[in-house]
């Protein structure tokens, strides 16, 4: 009977020793996810900075091309003018020489 009442206390003192390195070893655990989360965090972190700075590049790029857009539109609308007035011109130049040859 004593060598029973040994054995379990034995038992018991091995299963606490269990206990103390598998709580060591999830504390230990605990640990480094928690470091792994913060490092994730940090980058993640810093690709939404990078997002928000692609973004806004982005955005002037757009403005820099609505810009030109709207300077070719003028370029465009000039260049049809000064075609017109030409026209007209090469039309008013036809007519005084053709008035000039008759007299």
């Amino acid at each position: 009977m004593l060598a029973l009442s040994i054995a379990i206390a034995i038992l018991g003192f091995g299963v606490t020793c269990l206990s103390v390195v598998i709580a060591y070893l999830t504390w230990q655990n605990g640990k480094w996810i928690k470091e792994s989360i913060n490092k994730q965090m940090e980058m993640l972190n810093r690709q939404t900075e990078i997002l928000n700075k692609q973004t806004e590049m982005l955005n002037k790029q757009t403005e820099i091309l609505n810009k030109h857009g709207e300077m070719l539109l003028e370029i465009k609308n000039a260049i049809v003018y000064m075609e017109e007035n030409a026209q007209k011109r090469h039309l008013e130049i036809v007519k005084i020489l053709a008035e000039k040859n008759l007299k």
